[in-house]
């Protein structure tokens, strides 16, 4: 047998702002949830009146534990914000632990390899730009951010006006 991989790929919205612990050895560790919302489409799961009808299939949001290790975990504290969407890909694990109410759940837990930023520079997630960052002018500041593997995009000159300290990678 060649092996094995468990491997997933989520695009969604981070459900509050990363969390940063550091092991004992000094290693940086930041957490954070993104959520994965799904609408189910006609003709998927189960048929009802109501469906039939003509009304919206509710929709499901399925939530997982991500967690970015070293330099990648202090880029995704420094970065990231509740709100945000993110492409993040890496190793999934699954785990169980008692709730609050007594009952079994599981969670879905990924150790990222490599991300994305989607939601652009200065861009709100609801698709107005800040105030903070209005001064910006053409399409500058809206390419993803991008950091991983050897995929990551090709990173081109800093203009003028962009302080190179800023870019991550």
């Amino acid at each position: 047998m060649a092996g094995s991989l468990k491997k997933v790929s989520i695009i969604g919205n981070l459900g509050s702002d990363p969390t940063m612990r550091y092991m004992q050895d000094g290693t940086p560790v930041a957490s954070f949830n993104v959520a994965v919302n799904e609408r189910p489409r006609r003709g998927q799961g189960s048929e009802n009146a109501s469906t039939a009808q003509g009304a919206q299939a509710e929709e499901i949001t399925t939530w997982f534990r991500v967690s970015a290790w070293r330099r990648q975990a202090e880029i995704v504290n420094d970065l990231l914000k509740k709100g945000m969407s993110v492409f993040v890909s890496g190793d999934l694990r699954t785990s169980e632990f008692t709730g609050n109410d007594g009952n079994k759940r599981f969670s879905l837990d990924v150790t990222m390899q490599d991300m994305q930023i989607l939601t652009p520079k200065g861009m709100s997630e609801g698709g107005s730009f800040e105030e903070s960052h209005s001064g910006s002018s053409g399409s500058q500041g809206r390419t993803p951010i991008a950091f991983g593997g050897p995929k990551t995009a090709p990173r081109s000159e800093p203009s003028a006006d962009e302080d190179e300290g800023d870019i991550p990678f």
